[in-house]
């Protein structure tokens, strides 16, 4: 959207800008290591007489190709680049470092073009808003912020509000079927009524897996503040209860793995495309750390593994088997994700002997972002993998605090990753499915779309052989919930087997029709 005028008053210069931000980061790094906020205003730019006139000259706007297919190239118009050159983060990240994702290797490489950005460290968010709100609200169909739904649990659009009990008992039905009530049904409220939302998070503060936000001791917590328009992103993981028990696969015939992944980056430290040799090697150290001191029986034999110490051999075998991401190509060295691979990437699992043992939990350490916190296990079981990661997450995210360390957060956008179609949740929750007759119909992939999921081939999304097994995910991220992505995941992926039953059986099925409704 367009940034907000603002007054005269309110006005700095650009250089005095750039000196506040250095300044705060500065301070923020002595000591504790939390960083600054991520402001919700918009960056003031500077007078047209001031600045770096070089980076406005029309010989610095980028060309763009027929070859370039991203959002970048529909939303950075000459007008945009002319205001978003002089820019830089505390951090020194500047709009060239943002964009190099989606000008390398045009003619080759078939890097995945969907946005064509990458942010270089969280403040890009706020300092580069002009070009990545526009790209963030198209890839997540979300109109416009103000229009965003409240996130949180339980929601009026997916309760039968009108269903009760005998006896005048409330009684709830998630969009899965799934009847839940009593204490259950009160533990996640909705940011928009007047009640505390405090009841997300259990008593104990170290059980707590993901705030919303960190208050301040000398903080006002009764401060009655004006209702923005903005309704605030919410993570929910740490409640499986609000998970519908729904299967989506009863019988074990069709799905053969499932996997779900989140997304989390550090603050204080500059992402992947931008951070240096040393920053790497900070993140690898303090995960090491963190994992080392695991309590949980299920995480506390675990191996540590960076990518360093590994053999050849050992590294494609952990690639071949899905424990490990993969070496870098040539987009992902042009985009900067490659840079000095594999010096401070590492690999931890919940087993002891990689060679013989397969973990069903893993965190990847600064590939496309600082970290990737996974639960991959054979079967449907959709829901006891979902709860594998959450109680992941929150044997880390227990150590990352005992260290002054926490994840990258926005109100507006929750968790911040290096890529925006990630933003919000973070989460990927996917199934191996097969559908050998349903996927072969004309129309498959519009109907996946209209039950919120997306589709990928068997190997990815560059994976163009139609085997007759998808990888099937949740489409979206931001504005929703992890519970709510998840039972929105079964629902779906159970109709789709539903169909691929009725094909087996001879039926005639008119997936345009189901698409529609």
């Amino acid at each position: 959207g367009k940034a907000q005028c603002m007054s005269e008053k309110h006005y700095v210069t650009h250089q005095n800008l750039l000196f506040r931000r250095k300044t705060n980061h500065d301070k923020n790094h002595e000591g504790n290591k939390y960083s600054p906020r991520i402001s919700s205003e918009p960056t003031v730019d500077p007078p047209e007489n001031e600045g770096d006139d070089s980076n406005n000259d029309e010989d610095s706007y980028p060309i763009f190709t027929q070859y370039h297919k991203s959002l970048l190239k529909k939303y950075l118009t000459p007008s945009l680049w002319s205001k978003l050159s002089h820019r830089q983060t505390s951090f020194g990240t500047t709009i060239e470092d943002v964009i190099r994702p989606g000008l390398a290797l045009p003619l080759g490489a078939n890097p995945p073009r969907r946005v064509g950005v990458l942010a270089g460290d969280a403040e890009c968010y706020t300092v580069f808003r002009e070009l990545l709100d526009p790209i963030i609200c198209e890839y997540h169909g979300i109109s416009s912020y103000e229009n965003w739904e409240d996130p949180e649990l339980p929601r009026e659009g997916y309760f039968d509000k009108n269903s009760k009990k005998a006896g005048g008992g409330d009684e709830r039905r998630f969009a899965g079927g799934e009847q839940f009530s009593g204490e259950d049904a009160d533990v996640i409220k909705s940011g928009g009524d007047d009640e505390s939302t405090e009841d997300m998070f259990d008593d104990d503060e170290d059980d707590i897996v993901t705030p919303a936000r960190i208050i301040s001791e000398d903080e006002d917590r009764n401060e009655t503040k004006p209702k923005s328009n903005l309704k605030r992103h919410c993570t929910v993981i740490n409640n499986p209860l609000l998970v519908t028990k729904r299967k989506a696969d009863p019988e074990g015939k069709y799905i053969l793995s499932t996997r779900i992944r989140l997304a989390r980056s550090l603050e204080g430290i500059r992402f992947p495309t931008t951070m240096s040799r040393s920053d790497r090697r900070k993140v690898q150290r303090l995960i090491e750390e963190c994992t080392t001191n695991f309590h949980s029986p299920h995480f506390s034999s675990g191996t540590y593994l960076p990518i360093l110490s590994m053999s050849a051999t050992e590294n494609l075998n952990l690639i071949e088997r899905h424990i490990l991401f993969d070496n870098p190509n040539e987009w992902t060295i042009a985009a900067g994700l490659g840079r000095d691979w594999p010096d401070g990437r590492a690999l931890y699992a919940n087993v002891t002997d990689l060679a013989k043992q397969t973990p069903d939990f893993m965190i990847w350490v600064n590939e496309e972002d600082h970290l990737r916190i996974m639960c991959l296990r054979k079967g449907g079981d959709i829901q006891e993998v979902f709860t594998t990661l959450m109680n992941g997450v929150r044997e880390l995210e227990r150590e990352l605090r005992l260290r002054n360390w926490q994840f990258a957060y926005d109100s507006r956008l929750g968790y911040l990753t290096s890529c925006p179609t990630n933003v919000g949740t973070t989460m990927r929750a996917s199934v191996h499915v097969k559908l050998v007759n349903l996927g072969r119909l004309p129309n498959f992939m519009k109907l996946v779309e209209s039950l919120r999921l997306e589709v990928r081939g068997k190997y990815g999304e560059t994976d163009r052989e139609n085997t007759g097994i998808f990888d099937i995910s949740n489409s979206e991220r931001l504005g929703k919930s992890e519970v709510h992505l998840i039972n929105i995941m079964v629902d779906g992926v159970s109709k789709l087997i539903e169909l691929e039953k009725r094909l087996e059986a001879g039926e005639d099925v008119d997936i345009d029709e189901i698409a529609r409704n």
